[in-house]
Order: structure tokens, then sequence, then C-alpha cells
């Protein structure tokens, strides 16, 4: 990809950025239109890949995440009652969604390991869930408090699902590849 296309195509994708921000919608929403708008080019999306991809991938993304770290508010969590809350939607919202794909599956007739597996990778929550919950947090719509609960919840489904996968993916007859 040509320098010249690399930031014609970049300097869209912020004016997208701008525009659904002043559109009082959230900036990252542009950037989402512009990549879905831009999808059906499959050698533009193979060079952004090759050119931004990791560049994106080593130098953003940590911002990003360290911006939700810093807006993650630990000691908003300062009594019982409030750790109890956590502890109680994260198994909620574990039992939601590792038990809804877990049923999905077991009536869908896979096996115990298998729907065991799918519910797993169901469960883990990520990056859309930080954005969102940042959104939610931005608009007023939760509090400082639930936003921490949200993003212990977001971390504690993702994290569990490695190890989970690495118990139960050779049970299903299938090779884990070693630790890098």
């Amino acid at each position: 990809m040509s320098g010249n296309l690399m930031g014609g195509i970049l300097v869209m994708i912020f004016l997208s950025a701008m525009v659904t921000f002043q559109l009082c919608i959230f900036a990252v929403f542009g950037g989402f239109l512009m990549g879905v708008i831009l999808f059906d080019e499959p050698e533009l999306v193979n060079a952004w890949k090759q050119g931004i991809g990791h560049f994106v991938m080593v130098f953003f993304l940590p911002i990003y995440f360290t911006y939700t770290g810093l807006r993650t508010s630990i000691g908003s969590l300062d009594t019982a009652s409030a750790w109890g809350w956590c502890a109680l939607i994260v198994a909620l919202a574990t039992l939601g969604k590792f038990g809804g794909a877990y049923i999905g599956a077991r009536q869908s007739r896979l096996g115990h390991t298998e729907a065991t597996i799918l519910g797993f990778m169901m469960n883990t929550r990520g990056l859309m869930e930080l954005v969102v919950i940042n959104v939610g947090l931005d608009l007023g719509v939760i509090s400082e408090q639930m936003f921490t609960i949200l993003v212990i919840m977001a971390i504690v489904s993702t994290v569990i699902t490695t190890p989970a996968l690495r118990f139960y993916l050779p049970r299903a007859g299938i090779t884990v590849p070693a630790r890098g």
C-alpha cells in the first residue's frame, strides 16, 4: 500500500471519527463505520493488516487498555457489600453466557467436553465489552463503581478462558499449541 493511499485512508478514518463525535456518537463508531465500508476490498484489508494492524496492536491497544485501567477505581469497592455485588455480577454474567452456550450446545447434541469448550469461549469478554462500558460511563448510564465491577467481570471471564481451554481441548482430542 502506497504512503499516499495509507495517508488518505487514515484521514478518512479520522474524519469519520470526528463526524460521529460531532453528532454526539462516540468517535470509535466512526472508525468502525470506515472499517465496515472498506471491508469489501480484500487487497486493502490485507495491506492494512500487514502495514497498520501490528502497529495498532502494539501501540494503540495498550493505550486503550491503560485508559480503561486508569478509569477503574478498585477503591470504589470499599465495602463487603460492594464486593458481594461484584461477586454476584461476575457469577450471574458467567452463568448467563457460559450456561446459555453450554445448554445450547448440549441441545445441539454436542458432548459435555465440546459444550464446555464452547461455553468458555462464549463467556470470554474483551475489547468490545470495554468499549461499551466506557461509553456507558461517559454517558453517565453506569456509575464508577458499576464500571469497576464490569471491568473486573470482563477480566475474570477473559483470564479463565485460556487455562480452561488448555484443560478441556486435549480431552476433546484437540492438540494444544505449546505456550510461547
